[in-house]
């Protein structure tokens, strides 16, 4: 039963295969006729049920060949990832696995929406080098727009972690200051504030997401060949770099637009104040 793998194929997209049926020796196996069934599957692999039949038919049996497809509408249901799919010869009463390969469905073009994010990929650019566009070129990223927004999140996280409740705040809808929060509960106007971009954005704030971003990408470069071990290693250089750089950061926030912050709180210390 051959079994391949690297087949990819584009979410929302037609796809189509051709394999052919070979002994244990590696030859062509062409004793079929070409009426004999061929049911396939696909799926997530293991005992996971089957998620949607692919079409298969017999290309030409002479040779062995046989002609495996998904229509649009099909690849359209299913998620970015890995999956399987097999197809069956039924002879008499019993059928036969005769076709096995794995295929990574991949992202139409503009099927991802883009997250926020407070650094550019220049900013990327600036603190990686040249090798980052290799590493894009080889993980098939042009801007690193995913690894830039998780970098925003991952920060905005530390900013609300670090943004303390039970403590008196100022509040643009009293224009003076609130009342007290449940102890540990989690401040309901930070998260807000953050969504509506009121954080100021300084060359450190950049900084930050910029060496975070470029240890995520990194992260995913560590499984790529001989040179997984180094961008491993420097995954973990940028990311301590960027933890570093936290807990000197001061974090403002600017709730009327007159650049000048309202709120801030140093990120390396676990606190609330007010401004």
């Amino acid at each position: 039963m051959p079994t391949t793998h690297g087949q990819e194929f584009i979410i929302g997209q037609a796809a189509s295969w051709t394999a052919q049926l070979l002994d244990s020796n590696g030859n062509a196996i062409t004793s079929y006729a070409g009426s004999e069934p061929l049911t396939a599957r696909l799926w997530t692999g293991g005992s996971t049920p089957t998620i949607l039949n692919p079409s298969a038919a017999w290309s030409s049996p002479s040779t062995g060949t046989i002609s495996i497809g998904l229509t649009s509408a099909q690849t359209s249901t299913l998620a970015v990832g890995w999956y399987r799919v097999e197809v069956d010869i039924t002879l008499g009463a019993a059928s036969y696995p005769a076709v096995l390969f794995d295929a990574e469905a991949k992202p139409s073009a503009g099927s991802t929406p883009l997250g926020a994010v407070y650094c550019a990929y220049a900013d990327m650019l600036k603190y990686a080098g040249d090798w980052l566009p290799r590493l894009g070129s080889k993980l098939g990223e042009t801007s690193f727009a995913d690894q830039r927004s998780r970098a925003r999140s991952w920060l905005d996280d530390i900013i609300i972690a670090r943004a303390r409740p039970g403590t008196l705040m100022w509040t643009p809808a009293t224009s003076g200051l609130e009342a007290f929060f449940e102890p540990d509960a989690p401040n309901p106007f930070v998260r807000q504030w953050l969504a509506q971009n009121f954080l100021i954005i300084r060359d450190i704030t950049l900084e930050i997401t910029a060496r975070k971003a470029i240890s995520i990408a990194c992260e995913l470069g560590a499984g790529i060949g001989d040179s997984g071990g180094q961008y491993d290693a420097l995954g973990a250089r940028y990311g301590s770099q960027a933890e570093q750089l936290v807990r000197s950061y001061r974090a403002e926030i600017d709730l009327n637009g007159d650049g000048m912050p309202d709120q801030a709180w140093h990120l390396g210390v676990m606190s609330w104040r007010l401004i």
